[in-house]
């Protein structure tokens, strides 16, 4: 049952609305208007030079006052119903089927024409849409196919190394890892921005998942000689496994990038569910803090740090979109960067 102030609001809307209508309208047919009116005022005119009797032309004169006033109405009432009748337009979508069965009836040439015109330019942009999605499906499953095929010379190239080990085995393990971490990002790129989903939300231990990411890029953080420091994490994420695990990754990344020997990075747990992650980097310049989240902007560690790609925390946040949670990051030059993750959205998203 609606309240009343909802029936009082759709009421001064609908006036609204039709205040609309009507000044519309009568930009629209002001012309018919005007000269409907200047007949009028033409056998008034006529009535006055001419003497003739004035019961005689007032009758005249009303009659043809009433008729133009009919006349108006009508047109009034059919503009609104063509108008109307547009309106789910926005609502069903632009196809040319759904614009042609909207469309009113006319038996006007000049209109009919305009129609026409209409149709086609649907017709077109729906040519466009299936051919960009064609397209757009096409990348998606080349670049799938490319990172799925890369991933075998990987894995030979690390086998090569663990089976005939050399002085700089090290080393090129490192870069072997990055190469890994590119693809891996490549393929994370494609699948959130495609349609389908990739989601298996449950929930998940989050010390399991934050151990689980720490110990992929242990072997880096040991290489350079960065300390770890795991508080307590114990609690229970309605999240992905992998997507979240994806997140952390992303950041522990751009913690071991910006991060000189010697350093830390501590992750903890802070009430009642967020993830903290801060390390003892070179930090963040206050002017790029609000655009680090960017597609493709890199900022000023960036710029020095030719590697920097500008998508790791771009795709960082999408994917920690798609699982109902959010990013906040708080830094200041020289004195590292504080990252916090908040886990609790997505159970507030599902009460």
């Amino acid at each position: 049952m609606r309240s009343d102030s909802h029936e009082k609001g759709d009421g001064v809307l609908g006036r609204l609305k039709g205040g609309a209508y009507l000044s519309g309208y009568l930009r629209a047919r002001r012309r018919s208007l005007l000269c409907g009116l200047c007949c009028l005022l033409a056998l008034v005119v006529v009535t006055v030079l001419g003497r003739l009797p004035w019961g005689v032309m007032g009758y005249t004169v009303l009659l043809c006052a009433a008729l133009l006033f009919c006349f108006a109405v009508v047109g009034y009432i059919d503009y609104v119903r063509r108008l109307r009748a547009l309106e789910p337009w926005e609502q069903y979508g632009e196809t040319p089927d759904s614009v042609e069965n909207l469309l009113p009836e006319t038996q006007d040439p000049l209109e009919k024409r305009y129609q026409a015109l209409l149709l086609r330019v649907c017709q077109e942009k729906q040519e466009l849409r299936e051919r960009a999605r064609q397209e757009a499906r096409e990348n998606t499953d080349y670049y799938a196919m490319w990172t799925h095929q890369i991933k075998t010379p990987i894995s030979a190239m690390r086998l090569l190394l663990q089976t005939a080990p050399s002085e700089r085995s090290d080393e090129l393990q490192a870069e072997l890892f990055r190469i890994e971490q590119y693809v891996e990002m490549a393929l994370s790129y494609q699948r959130l921005s495609s349609d389908s989903s990739d989601l298996v939300l449950r929930k998940y231990s989050l010390a399991t998942i934050v151990k689980g990411a720490v110990r992929k890029y242990a072997r880096l953080f040991v290489r350079k000689g960065i300390r770890v420091q795991l508080g307590d994490m114990e609690a229970a994420v309605l999240t992905d496994e992998k997507w979240l695990g994806f997140a952390i990754g992303q950041i522990l990344s751009n913690s071991l990038k910006y991060t000189p020997s010697g350093g830390q990075v501590i992750l903890a747990k802070e009430d009642p569910c967020t993830l903290l992650i801060a390390d003892t980097g070179i930090g963040i310049a206050p002017e790029d803090l609000p655009r680090v989240f960017e597609k493709g902007y890199t900022g000023l560690n960036g710029r020095q740090e030719r590697s920097s790609t500008g998508i790791g925390l771009y795709l960082t946040q999408c994917a920690l979109k798609k699982l109902g949670h959010s990013i906040e990051i708080q830094s200041r030059p020289g004195r590292g960067t504080l990252v916090r993750i908040d886990l609790s959205h997505r159970e507030s998203l599902l009460e």
